[in-house]
């Protein structure tokens, strides 16, 4: 059926148990699983809802200890983004910390800003993880085992989306690492084995 990877064994106790590293320089987990990095932190998770109400609320309206809702959407512009380039501030889209890590690098953005863009995580919508055969920004639209050859071959057809597409890949794997840390906590806390 599906064509993954693998080293096939007969005994479960074989298993190797890989850690999750921390990336110091990045400050960010990371695991590898058949070639692929995972890298990433535990998000927060906004409520839609929440997101839509704050955009209609007039500015003396909003309470104080309302939290600002950013980090959920990567940002279009990347490295290129002006608001990374020349403000003080932090952009509120997500950028990768690793392409931010490049630029300091470069000499192209200073250790403060740098240091600064370390202390994001990306955030999710609370309907991030629902799955729908549509596409849609806010949601998961491949994963499902019945359409999962036509949605690879969606995936890699569309060109009209593809910085989209690639978006939306990217936040799978942000919402991954989210999870399996997350699985972490729970086996810290003996909720699961």
């Amino acid at each position: 059926m599906n064509k993954i990877k693998k080293i096939s064994i007969n005994d479960i106790d074989i298993l190797p148990d890989n850690p999750i590293y921390m990336i110091e320089e990045l400050n960010q987990y990371a695991i590898k699983i058949n070639g692929i990095l995972y890298r990433g932190n535990i998000g927060n998770i906004y409520n839609k809802l929440s997101i839509i109400d704050s955009k209609n609320h007039k500015s003396n309206d909003c309470k104080s200890d309302e939290k600002k809702i950013n980090q959920t959407i990567i940002c279009k512009h990347g490295n290129k983004c002006y608001c990374l380039l020349h403000k003080p501030n932090i952009c509120n889209f997500y950028h990768d910390i690793l392409d931010v890590y490049n630029l300091y690098k470069k000499s192209v953005i200073s250790l403060e800003k740098y240091n600064l863009y370390k202390t994001t995580t990306k955030n999710f919508i609370n309907t991030s993880w629902l799955y729908t055969k549509t596409h849609n920004k806010n949601t998961r639209h491949f994963g499902s085992n019945e359409n999962l050859i036509h949605d690879m071959q969606k995936l890699n057809i569309d060109k009209i989306n593809k910085s989209e597409n690639l978006n939306d890949i990217q936040n799978f794997k942000y919402q991954l690492i989210h999870d399996i840390l997350i699985s972490n906590m729970l086996k810290d806390n003996n909720l699961l084995k």
